[in-house]
């Protein structure tokens, strides 16, 4: 099922009785999005440290 973009009506009725999935995904997005936060902020902190040198 992850391999594929859309799912039928239903793996949808799957979806929707399994709020854990729901709750898993949003909080792989949140993980991501603070990695990426995490490294957009030390390549900024980074260059402001080289420049005050």
């Amino acid at each position: 099922m992850m391999g594929r973009f859309h799912p039928s009506s239903r793996e949808w009725k799957q979806l929707i009785d399994l709020p854990s999935h729901f709750l898993v995904r949003a909080l792989f997005r949140f993980v991501l999005a603070m990695i990426l936060t995490g490294g957009a902020y030390t390549t900024t902190h980074r260059r402001k440290k080289e420049a005050m040198t």
